[in-house]
């Protein structure tokens, strides 16, 4: 049994109780996670590393698939405490596509590629048998990939608007979103600005708009992106090799992504990962970055600085008691929140 240590309480708000680190066994680098449950949670990194938690991270299972420590998972899916999928990044054959049904005993590969132009960024689901996934560009498109039968046919999308000069999406495994039954968007960065493409329609017809992140040059521009509901959403993101310039790294939008602003104070950097806090309308948002973690609960309004260590992403519990921050040599932390005042 790993342990569990305490290294922090924060009595400088009343949203958060302690902030705890948990020992997960591993010294990768993790970018992927889902939370399943108030127990359940999936992480997966470089070292082909996949772990799952059923007690709320207390221990840990490597439950990595086999012969796969060239990989990096830059993604993981997860819908119960035995149903995932996981998505590696790389060039050509790196880029891969995994499923389990047995809580990673055992893992089936759902997809391969041998053309040296693909390089996955990250996946999402509408639900456990219907995904879609993006990779760079190919041409003058992005590379994009749809289930519809829990993995076990992907095909390829062709419907994308053209790209600028230079645009790209940054292999976070969160610079995708899907909401509801049929809604998805990414954000992407180039010289020309960044901006986000959405579909309605499963991927079958896309819109895009510039947004106000700042992205002048190459790697710069929305690492990430999240929704509260199909109105309110966030991107953040900004200069990865400058993780200390504060410059427009978060905007909102409260019309499904139609416009975007930049919210009135900004988090403190460059900014690769970002969540909603379930039952707080949109209002309470964490976002992490390589130079620390940030907490808003006006929606940006005003940002306060929880750490300075380095993380990659964050993920809520459904019932929002708790969010976990992942990111180098293993490290997943838990912030622990008050409950939710009920509604009078």
């Amino acid at each position: 049994m790993l342990r569990v240590i305490l290294v922090a309480l924060l009595s400088v708000n009343t949203w958060a109780q302690t902030v705890q680190v948990l020992s997960t066994g591993t010294t990768a680098s993790l970018r992927g996670i889902t939370v399943v449950d108030a127990k359940t949670l999936w992480v997966s990194g470089d070292m082909g590393a996949v772990l799952r938690s059923t007690d709320s991270g207390a221990t840990w299972s490597n439950v990595s698939p086999p012969a796969a420590t060239e990989l990096d998972f830059r993604d993981v899916e997860a819908f119960d405490s035995n149903t995932a999928y996981a998505m590696s990044s790389g060039p050509s054959t790196k880029s891969r596509i995994f499923k389990t049904l047995d809580g990673g005993k055992t893992w089936k590969q759902q997809f391969i590629t041998f053309d040296p132009k693909y390089f996955f960024d990250c996946f999402a689901f509408w639900n456990r048998d219907h995904g879609i996934a993006i990779g760079d560009p190919i041409g003058h498109h992005f590379s994009m990939l749809e289930t519809h039968d829990g993995g076990d046919h992907w095909t390829v999308l062709t419907s994308l608007p053209e790209i600028l000069q230079t645009e790209a999406a940054f292999s976070t495994g969160t610079c995708i979103a899907s909401h509801g039954e049929t809604d998805v968007w990414f954000g992407t960065g180039s010289t020309q600005g960044s901006r986000v493409f959405h579909s309605a329609d499963h991927g079958r017809t896309w819109s895009v708009v510039a947004t106000p992140i700042t992205a002048t040059s190459l790697g710069m521009g929305i690492f990430s992106l999240a929704f509260a509901d199909p109105q309110v959403g966030i991107i953040v993101g900004g200069d990865y090799q400058k993780p200390e310039q504060v410059k427009v790294n978060a905007a909102i939008t409260t019309n499904g992504g139609k416009t975007w602003v930049a919210t009135p104070q900004q988090p403190a950097g460059y900014r690769c990962g970002v969540a909603f806090r379930p039952g707080t309308d949109g209002n309470t948002i964490v976002t992490v970055g390589t130079n620390g973690v940030d907490v808003t609960d006006d929606r940006g309004a005003h940002w306060r600085s929880i750490s300075t260590e380095r993380y990659h992403s964050v993920a809520f519990t459904p019932d929002g008691t708790a969010a976990y921050i992942l990111g180098q040599n293993g490290r997943v932390a838990r912030i622990n929140f008050k409950p939710i005042p009920t509604k009078k």
